[in-house]
């Protein structure tokens, strides 16, 4: 079978948590979306997707930033020459909008009411998150080369299914170290129209945050074998409101004048992994990896749907009014287009 997330040189599937949460919730959805690729033609359909990459790359320069340097384009990691560093903000500003570019984002420039993602409330989330966290308690652990733990792409061996090795993948978007304690963190960041009341209950369980800790265990061991050994994430989040701009409101916070309440727009809870969790999720992961490889490799023209819930979840399921089709090939080429999703994608080449 030809697809992205089969090597046939090296005998491997590999799978994301991306593709596996939608696995689970519809595997013919799973197969629609992420084996195929296919996405509403409508431009504004990716932006959330668009959005929270850029944001992902905007907060990684600024704490790339903190350490001194940049990564380029290919990895390469660079220090600022002395009296040469500039604004920390507007290099993460600048990484904002420099990814966006990279996707061809559509986008829209400015705030409106009842808009929620735009360049425009972007960059100035990105300053209000540094504002908002500028007397935080962590700071960069740094290799020996002087490079931040940030945006740790990784590979990990799951489970054997026939001649075929299935391999997890995936992005940590940082370790740092607690000031006090002295002690290592998992972060990771979320961008989210939900409201974080709500959502950060999802911090646990969230299967997501748990495939890190082998990955950060094994990480640390190799380069800091001082260090202690990680038991907590912090999950990050960031709320994107439709909120239109309020300039009385801004007269005693700024950032008013773009929709964002700084206050209460950002909120950091921390989250725990026993070794116990993580290996009941290993296992898990393994069943759930081998049964998308059966899937994925036996040439079914559809997996089994799943009805109710899934169809509705987050918006409603793109698919869910053409599912009596049968996937007709002239209604998906009429709504839809391919724009493959790749399981392996990192946000810098390494």
């Amino acid at each position: 079978m030809s697809s992205i997330y089969v090597d046939q040189s090296q005998k491997r599937i590999y799978t994301d948590y991306s593709t596996r949460s939608t696995f689970q919730s519809c595997k013919d959805k799973a197969r629609l979306t992420n084996v195929l690729g296919y996405r509403l033609k409508d431009p504004m359909a990716t932006v959330p997707l668009d959005f929270g990459h850029a944001y992902h790359a905007g907060v990684a320069a600024y704490y790339d930033w903190q350490a001194g340097g940049f990564f380029d384009d290919t990895g390469v990691w660079h220090i600022y020459p002395p009296g040469a560093r500039p604004s920390g903000t507007r290099i993460a500003q600048a990484a904002f909008m420099q990814d966006l570019k990279k996707q061809d984002s559509s986008m829209p420039i400015e705030i409106k009411a009842g808009d929620d993602r735009s360049l425009e409330r972007g960059v100035m989330l990105i300053e209000a998150y540094i504002e908002r966290w500028q007397n935080e308690p962590y700071e960069n652990i740094l290799d020996k080369d002087g490079r931040p733990l940030t945006e740790i792409y990784f590979e990990t061996y799951i489970a054997r299914w026939g001649e075929w090795e299935i391999w997890y993948c995936g992005t940590i978007d940082r370790v740092m170290m607690h000031i006090m304690t002295r002690r290592p963190r998992i972060f990771e960041t979320k961008t989210t129209g939900m409201g974080l009341t709500s959502f950060i209950e999802q911090r646990k369980p969230n299967h997501q945050v748990t495939g890190y800790f082998k990955i950060a265990w094994a990480l640390m061991e190799a380069n800091f074998p001082d260090l202690p050994v990680i038991t907590d994430a912090v999950w990050d989040c960031i709320f994107i409101s439709k909120r239109a701009p309020d300039t009385s409101k801004s007269l005693k916070q700024r950032f008013w004048m773009w929709g964002i309440d700084i206050a209460n727009d950002f909120v950091r809870q921390d989250t725990a992994r026993s070794k116990m969790d993580v290996s009941e999720f290993l296992v898990d992961l393994e069943q759930d990896a081998v049964d998308f490889a059966k899937w994925l490799m036996s040439g079914a023209k559809h997996w089994p749907k799943v009805g109710g819930f899934a169809c509705h979840a987050y918006g409603g399921c793109a698919f869910r009014n053409f599912c009596s089709s049968n996937d007709a090939p002239e209604i998906l080429s009429t709504f839809f287009e391919v724009k493959q999703w790749n399981p392996r994608k990192k946000l810098r080449q390494l």
